[in-house]
């Protein structure tokens, strides 16, 4: 593949990436946080992310700070996005008061009702010349009120708005169901989840007969916590189950009360790094979710495959079809389920088939290389990234 040039490489406008839930439990600090280890290497990018004084995630962004680059941050109160993104708005106008070099904007995660309420007061004044929009869910909350509909049909109208979603099968029911907006402006954009070079090696283990389960991040209803924790309480022959994170409200906690009696079981806020090693020591990664929007992403996915380790899923949507197209994990389906005899039919380690899900999942870390990705990356988000002179990025044409 062809190399871009540095004197090829002459546009100097930079790039605001826009996080306004960094401050939220979960999965939206770390995911920024791989993203930005990706784009170290690439000058002319800032950062602008929350920050509440009640909860400060364990990621240290200036560390992440490549050549050229810059993070701002502004205050909130808690994780409400609606919020949150109103807040971020204002922030950027108060940033573009004082560095009018920022021409692109991406907003890593938002609300996207909020954008549209203001955008069309705050646009002009910013006169940016792409704003991106990555948008987690499907359409249909915003497309079955009158009034949000309304406003988002205007949002992408807008010759500068593009909306990012992070799945095909998401795109294709957003322009199903915007059919009067162009196309070409909503688009896929890929995740930048699997940092180069930083994650475990593939590790083939001995064969055993005691297969660890990991559970592991933000805990809530809807993961088969309840299901799962009564199989391995009762046929502890079946494995070790590890579920481990925080909560995602004090509601969640009362309601998944069952975990307290659960040997390994803990409740804490993990780093990225805590994640990525609580991963490598299990042998399956269980992401059974079954209040899931099936067309979404799965962070906890990419986690797995970055300390190489296959994954559980129920056979639908996104999830299954990266088992399926890449052999990475096995799925179970839900209307004929028996989820206990499903666990106690895995390959065991050090099997020729767990070996087999092994290689499966270096199929999709070899598909999804950061370095492989970044020419659509850059394209979606239409940035011509200023380059460290002393390392080349791909060309975004090829």
């Amino acid at each position: 593949m062809p190399l871009v040039n540095r004197q090829e490489t002459r546009r100097r406008d930079r790039l605001l990436i826009v996080q306004p839930w960094f401050s939220a439990l979960g999965h939206p600090a770390q995911s920024l946080c791989n993203t930005m280890r990706t784009l170290t290497r690439v000058t002319h990018i800032d950062y602008l992310v929350s920050r509440d004084a009640l909860f400060e995630p364990n990621a240290d962004l200036t560390q992440a700070l490549g050549l050229g680059q810059r993070l701002f941050r502004f205050a909130v109160l808690g994780s409400d996005l609606k919020k949150n993104t109103v807040a971020a708005l204002w922030a950027m106008v108060k940033l573009f008061s004082q560095f009018r070099d920022v021409r692109q904007v991406f907003f890593f995660d938002m609300d996207l009702v909020s954008i549209a309420k203001w955008w069309p007061v705050l646009g002009p004044l910013l006169r940016v010349k792409q704003l991106s929009l990555l948008y987690l869910m499907g359409p249909e909350q915003i497309s079955g009120h009158p009034r949000s509909r309304r406003r988002v049909e205007r949002l992408l109208r807008r010759h500068e708005v593009v909306l990012c979603l992070r799945t095909s099968e998401l795109r294709q029911d957003w322009v199903a169901a915007f059919p009067d907006g162009d196309p070409e402006r909503i688009r896929t954009l890929p995740s930048l989840e699997i940092p180069e070079g930083v994650d475990h090696p593939p590790q083939y283990c001995q064969e055993r007969a005691d297969v660890r389960f990991g559970l592991l991040g933000q805990l809530r209803r809807g993961k088969s916590i309840d299901a799962l924790v009564p199989i391995f309480s009762s046929q502890p022959e079946i494995g070790k189950l590890k579920i481990a994170g925080s909560f995602a409200s004090p509601a969640e906690r009362e309601a998944l009360s069952l975990l307290q009696g659960l040997p390994g079981f803990e409740e804490r806020y993990l780093s990225d790094d805590e994640l990525l090693q609580l991963t490598a020591a299990q042998d399956y990664i269980v992401i059974l979710y079954d209040h899931w929007d099936k067309r979404m992403e799965s962070a906890v996915l990419y986690l797995a495959m970055r300390a190489n380790r296959p994954v559980l899923v129920y056979a639908e949507g996104w999830c299954d079809r990266m088992i399926r197209e890449f052999g990475c994990g096995l799925s179970v389906g839900r209307a004929d389920l028996d989820l206990r005899g499903f666990l106690a039919s895995l390959p065991l380690p050090g099997s020729s088939a767990y070996a087999a899900l092994i290689e499966g999942v270096q199929r999709f870390r070899q598909s999804h290389r950061t370095e492989a990705l970044l020419p659509n990356f850059f394209g979606c988000i239409g940035f011509g990234p200023g380059v460290d002179a002393r390392i080349p990025v791909m060309d975004r044409a090829t």
